[in-house]
């Protein structure tokens, strides 16, 4: 899988798009992490159409400054924690 992630630093928001996600089972969502020094924060979660998924994030309610961005593979949209992560990506 492939993914980019877009920013707004005057909006505080992004976009993240992702390639050829696996086949989720039924009831399974993507859900998107960020991480900061604070801690690690579930921003969202989206489904995919045939590998391809997107999803626009608001960043309003995170404190600090976002260091990696992950994309993991939930049973349920609103995971406190996550599981393993499928997609990581460094935002330093």
């Amino acid at each position: 899988a492939t993914v980019s992630y877009y920013w707004s630093g005057s909006t505080r928001a992004g976009a993240l798009f992702c390639n050829d996600l696996p086949p989720l089972r039924e009831g399974q969502t993507f859900q998107v992490w960020l991480t900061t020094e604070d801690g690690i924060y579930a921003i969202g979660s989206f489904q995919s159409w045939d590998g391809v998924g997107q999803h626009y994030l608001n960043l309003e309610d995170v404190p600090a400054r976002p260091l990696a961005i992950g994309v993991s593979i939930e049973d349920t949209p609103d995971a406190a924690e996550p599981g393993d992560m499928l997609l990581i990506g460094d935002l330093r």
